[in-house]
């Protein structure tokens, strides 16, 4: 059915509908790399409408932003790791064993530390090139450079903090999705706390009971957490709420 208006703005839209689509599929049993991957697709399709998206950048093999610290939801960390368990044994145990190494010399640092370090991410392979794009996380999707040259002088200059030329609407509208998904899994009952994502993925490949424990415990281990995850809940209100607006949105 089409919109009749828009009382919130496309961002919040965004955040609205992947959280009652995320609820609704935990609370339907469907798989939680389901989840993850119905963000993606959502994150895609989104992507694919934006303004200025011929003007991006971005191109396989470059990196300089892959060396700053990624965290994503428990969902996604569970669909990473379960691509990777799908590679040949070769592939799978060098991610193992840059995700060890990366551990090392991340540990106890702030995101900013690791690009400052210019300390790569696991997931980059000998090419430069990221081995899980097709699953890489919605804070990945979200970064889009329209300026290759600004993102190469803040790594060279290894200062997280220089200007870059990222397109903003895509950051907004894809950051919007992942807030979207961790309110759905919170309002299903589970915990919606960000991850690291390194050791979230290293913990799940040496523990593949993790994900399903995280499932009936309904709380993530705090030694893969995000330092700064945060509940995400009060703002948005009830799942209630947020479908009633949906449904004044798209006349339903």
């Amino acid at each position: 059915m089409r919109k009749r208006h828009l009382p919130v703005q496309q961002e919040e839209l965004n955040l609205r509908i992947q959280r009652n689509v995320s609820y609704k599929m935990l609370l339907e049993d469907e798989p939680i790399v389901d989840v993850a991957d119905n963000a993606y697709a959502f994150a895609d399709k989104t992507y694919a409408q934006l303004p200025q998206r011929a003007q991006i950048e971005c191109r396989k093999g470059c990196s300089f932003c892959c060396h700053i610290g990624v965290s994503c939801s428990a969902p996604e960390a569970i669909r990473i790791a379960e691509q990777i368990c799908g590679f040949d044994p070769a592939r799978q145990a060098a991610i193992r064993q840059r995700l060890v190494e990366r551990e090392e010399q991340t540990r106890g640092r702030t995101k900013e530390d690791q690009f400052s370090s210019q300390v790569p991410c696991a997931f980059l392979d000998d090419t430069g090139a990221c081995s899980i794009h097709d699953v890489r996380p919605l804070q990945c999707r979200a970064w889009n450079s329209l300026d290759r040259g600004t993102c190469e002088a803040a790594f060279n200059a290894r200062d997280p903090a220089a200007a870059t030329k990222i397109h903003g609407p895509a950051r907004k509208l894809l950051n919007a999705i992942e807030v979207g998904m961790a309110l759905g899994v919170e309002d299903a009952g589970l915990d919606g706390r960000g991850v690291r994502l390194m050791s979230a993925v290293r913990a799940l490949l040496e523990d593949d009971t993790l994900g399903e424990r995280w499932a009936a415990a309904r709380r993530l281990p705090d030694e893969i957490l995000e330092p700064t995850a945060t509940a995400t809940q009060g703002k948005y209100g009830t799942i209630e709420e947020n479908d009633a607006l949906l449904a004044e949105v798209f006349g339903r």
